[in-house]
């Protein structure tokens, strides 16, 4: 376990479409060891700190924990990329034309 531990978190220097799309997997998978997905989640806003932009439907996937580990290492790193993403998204109306907030 350890050694998925250590590649979770090496895997933040190597920012692939390939490398996120492995770790949305594990960070997205509530069954997986808690400690796994937290590094998962936590190499991804490394990435996405670096891309400049938070890829909100993958953080919606995450369980709990994972979630709460991207939103502290971007409001550290990044505030701005959480704040701008959710005023876009309060823009947004529901079906029944309520704007969510």
């Amino acid at each position: 376990m350890h050694e998925r531990y250590d590649a979770a978190s090496d895997l933040e220097d190597f920012p692939s479409d390939e490398v996120t799309a492995a770790l949305t997997e594990i960070a997205s998978d509530a069954q997986e060891d808690e400690t796994l997905v937290a590094l998962c989640a936590e190499s991804l806003a490394g990435i996405w700190i670096a891309r400049g932009a938070v890829e909100r439907d993958v953080l919606a996937r995450l369980p709990p924990w994972g979630r709460r580990e991207v939103e502290q290492q971007v409001a550290r790193s990044a505030p701005e990329l959480l704040t701008s993403q959710q005023d876009a998204v309060a823009e947004v109306g529901d079906r029944d034309g309520r704007t969510l907030r």
